[in-house]
């Protein structure tokens, strides 16, 4: 199996160079033909609401602050894995 190579780390600000939306890179994928793409999480706006976040792809992106913000990773699994646990449960 081919180990991908993302060009930006999670935590990073960045632009996207068509649309000009500005955030931070919260999430990056492979897609089946090979392409890299990273989610932009643009900040809240004015009224304090969570604003949508984007796909790009990563040739698409300028970063803006070399230097990610630090985020303790907690893998717990999340719902999906969560829920399963529950449902084990009932079958014992």
């Amino acid at each position: 199996m081919e180990v991908v190579e993302f060009k930006y780390p999670l935590g990073t600000r960045a632009k996207d160079k068509v649309s000009g939306l500005v955030g931070m890179i919260i999430s990056r994928c492979e897609n089946l033909n090979g392409c890299l793409r990273y989610t932009i999480q643009p900040p809240i706006d004015k009224d304090g609401k969570i604003v949508e976040s984007y796909w790009f792809d990563e040739d698409q992106i300028e970063i803006i602050n070399e230097k990610p913000v630090e985020v303790k990773k907690n893998f717990t699994g999340g719902p999906p894995t969560l829920a399963r646990q529950e449902v084990n449960k009932w079958r014992t």
